[in-house]
Order: structure tokens, then C-alpha cells, then sequence
């Protein structure tokens, strides 16, 4: 398998039928946007998690360059980040929030967080706050308790990142 970063390849060997994993790619002033077979970067972004390697492939690195950072000072905009680039603004206070943690196995977080050194406060419910990342979460803090009963098959815990997919934190 065969990564392509801005013209620089990097090989991997990869038994047919296994899975790959990567680092993400960095790039100042730039968010790293997905894999893709196409330099292209036509249809959609290749989910290394669940790609399971047949042949000898080429995958593209797309960057999209960072232009505009959305301040969070809410739980509900906290919740709704996706692939942008965000900054928290403030202390935030989950007392009584009931959510899923932020991205999964088909659609990690890909953005970018800069917490600012602010607290996430009274998270309960979830083992970590960030499911599956391959962006980047920097300079958050964060405040618990985890009481999980029955947990059965494969569990990602990190408290911040369940699982890192090549992200930053």
C-alpha cells in the first residue's frame, strides 16, 4: 500500500486481507481531510478502519486549508462539532447531558480542538469523549466519573479518546 503526502510516498506492506493503519498526516495551517484513491480526491474519503486490503493500492492525502475557527461556548455547539476547526471558549458543564461520544468507527472526528486549557465538567455515560479521532485535541481538560456496568465485546476507553486513528492529542 502506497501513501501519497504532498508528492512524498510512504509503502507499507500489507498481507492481503489485513487492515492498514496510518498515521494522519500534518500539515501547518492545513486539516487533514482523508484518504482517498483519487488524487483527484473525487467521491468519498477511504475509511481505513474497515478497508480491508486485496490488491496493491495508492491512497491521496486531501488537506483543506484552515480559514475560519468556530468559537464553542455551549454544550449543544460542543456537541455538534464534526471536521471544522474549533476553539472552546469556555468551562462547560454536563450535569444532566446524556450523549454519544464523538465520532465512530465510520465516521471518526476529523477536526481540529483547541480546548484552551478549559474543562469539560461532569461527564457521565460515556467512557470517553471522543469515540474514534483522527484529528487533532489539544489543551483539554476534563472532569468524570464513569460507572458502566455489562460492557461486552470490544470497548475503547481513553477518557479524552476512546481511539486515536493517527490523530493528535
Amino acid at each position: 500500500v502506497t501513501f501519497i503526502v504532498d508528492g512524498q510516498s510512504q509503502k507499507i506492506e500489507v498481507k492481503s486481507g489485513e487492515k492498514v493503519s496510518v498515521n494522519t498526516p500534518q500539515k501547518d495551517g492545513f486539516v487533514f481531510d482523508g484518504w482517498y484513491e483519487s488524487d483527484s480526491f473525487e467521491g468519498e474519503s477511504v475509511n481505513l478502519l474497515t478497508l480491508k486490503i486485496t490488491e496493491n493500492m495508492i491512497f491521496y492525502a486531501k488537506f483543506n486549508k484552515i480559514t475560519a475557527i468556530t468559537p464553542i461556548n455551549t454544550v449543544t455547539e460542543f456537541l455538534a462539532m464534526t471536521d471544522g476547526n474549533y476553539s472552546l471558549e469556555s468551562d462547560l458543564d454536563f450535569t444532566g447531558v446524556k450523549f454519544e461520544s464523538l465520532g465512530d468507527r465510520k465516521n471518526p472526528f476529523v477536526g481540529n480542538l483547541n480546548a484552551n486549557g478549559h474543562t469539560v465538567k461532569n461527564v457521565e455515560g460515556v467512557l470517553s469523549i471522543f469515540g474514534v479521532v483522527s484529528g487533532t485535541i489539544e489543551n483539554l481538560n476534563v472532569e468524570y466519573n464513569i460507572e458502566r456496568d455489562n460492557l461486552s465485546g470490544t470497548v475503547y476507553s481513553g477518557g479524552i479518546v476512546g481511539y486515536l486513528l493517527g490523530g493528535k492529542i
